[in-house]
């Protein structure tokens, strides 16, 4: 595989071992594209013992979750322990949120050189999540790994395209 393609295997893998260990039903790494005006999931982990879960892997999140938006350009994650706790004017992601049943929700954003990337994104759906400061402490770290492996893999696309080109040339 390529070092590329390794990457992405290993963010998969440790979306799967991060929701695993925090008991959660589904993790997403979401990025905005390189003209920020689309915000997508580009990795996604679900439980696999739940019998049919929704990626919205395609969705324009900009569109279809504006307060979630708002708050990773804010760069403050949203914690809610209890998804009944999301505020009123988060109209769209209640209605989503209570369509699929999410319980908990966690939201990080992720920051390289003082601009937002993306996200890291973790829900229940079976139960209420209690997110201490200590566990919201670690998903800060475990951010900036995601930041790191995502900024070392838009570099070696760059300079897979470059060295593209110049063969071209």
């Amino acid at each position: 595989a390529s070092p590329v393609h390794e990457i992405d295997i290993r963010i998969h893998e440790t979306l799967r071992l991060l929701g695993g260990f925090l008991g959660m039903d589904r993790a997403a790494l979401g990025q905005f594209n390189a003209e920020r005006t689309a915000l997508r999931h580009t990795h996604f982990w679900h439980n696999a013992e739940l019998e049919r879960v929704e990626s919205i892997g395609t969705v324009n999140l900009i569109d279809h979750m504006p307060w979630i938006v708002k708050n990773i350009l804010r760069q403050e994650p949203i914690v809610l322990r209890h998804f009944a706790d999301i505020p009123e004017e988060a109209v769209n992601e209640r209605a989503y949120g209570l369509k699929i049943g999410i319980r908990s929700l966690f939201v990080m954003p992720l920051i390289a050189e003082g601009m937002v990337i993306g996200f890291l994104g973790l829900d229940s759906l079976r139960e209420k999540k209690h997110w201490s400061d200590e566990i919201i402490q670690r998903l800060r770290l475990v951010g900036e790994i995601f930041v790191s492996a995502l900024i070392r893999k838009q570099a070696e696309e760059q300079l897979k395209n470059s060295e593209r080109k110049f063969r071209l040339l």
